[in-house]
C-alpha cells in the first residue's frame, strides 16, 4: 500500500501523481501484515498550509525519534468543519482502499473501520510523526493526544483519526 501528501503549489500534474501515493502509502503500512514499519521519501516542502489559514511550518525531514512539534497551531488553524473524509476498511490479509492520497495542511477524517474477524493495527510511523493530530473518536470515547504511535480496531469496530498531513511525501 501506498500513501503520500503533497504541498498545496504543486502543479496539477505533480499533485495528481502525489496523490496517488499519500493515504496509499499510509495504507501500505497497513497491507503489510497491519502492524509493518513505515519508510518516507524526503518531502519536497518544507512547510504546509491549512485552506484559510495562516502558513505554519513543519520539518522537512522527521528522524525515527521526532514527532511534529507544533501540531496544536495546525489543528487550531483548521477548518474541520470542512474536514475530507476518508474510510479505510481493515480485513484479514487487505485494505481496501489499496492507495489512498491526502494533501498536505488539509485536515481529514480517516476512518478505520475493521470488517475483519480479529483485531488490526494500523502502524504507520513516519506517517504518524508527520501529521497534526487532533484527535481519535468512536461512538464510545474520545482521546486527545499530541501523536499516535499506533491504532489498535476491534473486529467489527471503527474508530476515526482527525488528522492534518504536514509535509509532501509517501509513506508505505
Amino acid at each position: 500500500m501506498m500513501a503520500s501528501t503533497v504541498g498545496q503549489r504543486a502543479t496539477r500534474t505533480n499533485r495528481r501523481l502525489r496523490q496517488l501515493t499519500v493515504l496509499g502509502a499510509t495504507l501500505a503500512v497497513l497491507a503489510t501484515g497491519a502492524c509493518g514499519t513505515a519508510k518516507t521519501e524526503a518531502p519536497a516542502a518544507a512547510g504546509a498550509t491549512t485552506q484559510g489559514s495562516a502558513a505554519v511550518a513543519a520539518p522537512a525531514v522527521f528522524e525515527d525519534d521526532q514527532y511534529l512539534q507544533n501540531g496544536k497551531e495546525f489543528v487550531d488553524a483548521a477548518k474541520w468543519d470542512a474536514a475530507a473524509k476518508v474510510r479505510i476498511d481493515l480485513g484479514e490479509m487487505f485494505f481496501k482502499p489499496k492507495d489512498v492520497s491526502l494533501e498536505a495542511g488539509k485536515p481529514y477524517v480517516i476512518e478505520l473501520a475493521n470488517t475483519g474477524k480479529v483485531k488490526h493495527e494500523f502502524s504507520a510511523g513516519k506517517f504518524f510523526r508527520s501529521v497534526a493530530t487532533r484527535k481519535m473518536e468512536n461512538t464510545g470515547s474520545e482521546v486527545k493526544v499530541p501523536y499516535f504511535t499506533e491504532v489498535e480496531v476491534l473486529a467489527g469496530k471503527s474508530v476515526e483519526l482527525f488528522v492534518i498531513p504536514t509535509v509532501p511525501g509517501s509513506f508505505e
